[in-house]
């Protein structure tokens, strides 16, 4: 796959060139690449290869069957819809009746963020991307959301690999997030959840850099981005806004998730 998003600004580039030259081939188009987004070859050949499967785009080889060199040429000028984004609020609002925003959610159309939950969970099958400085158990007590425990057994069963993105558990906090590797050890899917560390300090215990974010993804489809930390006071006490969102936006939020994901420490 390739971000919607570097497609797009690709295949301007690949329009705009051949509208001025008439053809190029792939070793052209890279030469005179001057845009301020970087991209690789791979990416370019991929933009080339679904842009004639598209439609806009013809591909001539020569003679000696070199794809490298044969020629690109114009069939149509590129005029995609408008990114399909969709954007739903997501609220936890406080448990009491003085508090209540149920009247606002209806008028609005918000969702309930353990509704949520659910709704992303259960649309993930290959990856599951969580990221939360906190993961402590006591987000499953009844009061809370007793069926995450479920959720993610259920996941887990149906072939998700779980990534876990989360901070300071080299130096205390293991202890919170260790349920998940136990509930998948239950189930003798253990090397189906990695769980990694993101919270660098300098030599005097300073943060250098941590993670603060909260995004639960499903492959590269649906991602919910909200205030809340998972652990039971942000379910049952506080007031917490967040964003459902799917479209071609989702894979954008995995490419970041991953490169922190990647500087971070594997926990077993």
């Amino acid at each position: 796959m390739i971000n919607p998003s570097v497609y797009r600004r690709i295949m301007e580039y690949i329009q705009s060139y051949l509208a001025e030259h008439g053809s190029a081939t792939i070793e052209d188009l890279l030469r005179n690449y001057r845009e301020s987004t970087p991209i690789s070859e791979l990416e370019l050949k991929r933009v080339v290869a679904t842009g004639t499967e598209e439609g806009y785009l013809k591909v001539e080889k020569n003679a000696a069957g070199d794809k490298y060199n044969a020629l690109i040429s114009r069939i149509k000028a590129y005029r995609p819809e408008e990114l399909l984004n969709s954007v739903v609020i997501v609220i936890s609002r406080p448990r009491l009746r003085e508090l209540s925003l149920s009247g606002i959610e209806y008028r609005n159309q918000f969702i309930e963020t353990t509704e949520c939950f659910q709704q992303v969970i259960s649309s993930a099958h290959r990856v599951l991307r969580i990221c939360s400085p906190f993961l402590q158990k006591d987000v499953t007590q009844e009061d809370a959301y007793p069926e995450l425990e479920y959720h993610l057994s259920e996941a887990l069963l149906r072939g998700v690999n779980i990534r876990i993105l989360t901070r300071e558990l080299m130096e205390r906090r293991y202890v919170e997030v260790s349920w998940i590797k136990e509930l998948a050890r239950a189930l003798e899917l253990e090397n189906s959840v990695t769980i990694v560390d993101y919270h660098h300090t300098s030599d005097i215990g300073t943060v250098v850099s941590s993670t603060h974010a909260k995004m639960l993804i499903a492959d590269s489809d649906v991602a919910y981005i909200w205030s809340a930390e998972l652990r039971r006071n942000s379910l049952i006490a506080n007031f917490e806004v967040g964003c459902l969102l799917s479209g071609p936006v989702v894979f954008g939020l995995c490419e970041v998730f991953d490169s922190i994901y990647s500087n971070g420490r594997v926990i077993l």
